[in-house]
């Protein structure tokens, strides 16, 4: 559902209890990679692609441990 948001948008997620966790806003900026603002804060194309290696680093991390 949260994929098929219109390119170039924004998300505020700020009051939700998943914006304490120290990792959330690369986790979110690196599964939605088109937003354009992240709680009313710019995200750049250097944070997106951060984001987006940490994201595929978790998820290879988790494939892996499933594996064992």
């Amino acid at each position: 559902m949260l994929a098929e948001l219109p390119s170039r948008c924004s998300l505020v997620v700020s009051n939700n209890p998943i914006a304490e966790h120290e990792e959330y806003r690369p986790v979110v900026l690196g599964t939605l990679p088109h937003l354009e603002k992240l709680d009313k804060e710019a995200a750049t194309k250097d944070e997106i692609a951060e984001a987006i290696n940490l994201v595929e680093t978790r998820v290879s991390q988790l494939l892996l441990a499933s594996r064992n």
